[in-house]
């Protein structure tokens, strides 16, 4: 199990230890299906820019994405058992959830000595592959250099930041892609706020 070998390991790792397995599995219905799941444990205290779950998501979905499938993720339900309730994610390509992204709830965590915060994810590859993936095409380098920029926001946690950045995103045709490189919370800002730099 990916537990078991991320609780063997977390010593000789310095600061996270990312691990997966890819495998059959059957399923309640006695259905056998091809698995991929995945695991990051933090071996330190993590800040809100180097959260596992924030940071297994956008791993999941950068491969998604080279592989060419449009994937986006949405609240999840239901929660798998080892999931901490309320921070489940489902993964969705093609209008059908593929996988779930979780973070490790903390009793589980604890059973498997992973001393601080963990994140999962589990993908049904048999749902994932049976969804045609658009072919990928190298793109030609552009006659001028891009410009890369950073915009820093103070916002309230009761908004979600997905709409937020899906405005920006809409907001201008050159814009080749617009993503988070930061976020922070702590003094001078409020428990209610938190800054993100994208």
């Amino acid at each position: 199990q990916i537990l078991d070998h991320a609780s063997r390991n977390m010593l000789l790792v310095q600061d996270a230890l990312k691990t997966f397995h890819i495998g059959k599995i059957f399923l309640s219905g006695g259905e056998e299906v091809l698995a991929f799941g995945a695991l990051l444990a933090s071996r330190n205290e993590t800040t809100p820019a180097t959260e596992p779950f924030l940071r297994i998501k956008r791993d999941v979905l950068a491969a998604l994405s080279n592989a060419g499938y449009e994937a986006d993720v949405a609240l999840g339900d239901p929660t798998p058992s080892t999931a901490h309730p309320g921070r489940v994610a489902d993964i969705i390509v093609g209008g059908k959830t593929v996988g779930k992204l979780f973070e490790i709830h903390p009793a589980v965590r604890e059973r498997f000595d992973l001393p601080h915060r963990s994140a999962g994810v589990t993908m049904d590859l048999d749902a994932l592959l049976a969804i045609p993936a658009k072919e990928q095409h190298a793109k030609p380098i552009a006659q001028f250099p891009g410009i890369t920029y950073d915009v820093t926001m103070t916002l309230d946690r009761s908004k979600a930041l997905q709409g937020i950045l899906e405005k920006i995103r809409k907001s201008s045709s050159l814009l080749e892609s617009v993503e988070v490189a930061d976020i922070y919370s702590g003094k001078p800002l409020t428990k209610e706020q938190y800054n993100v730099t994208v």
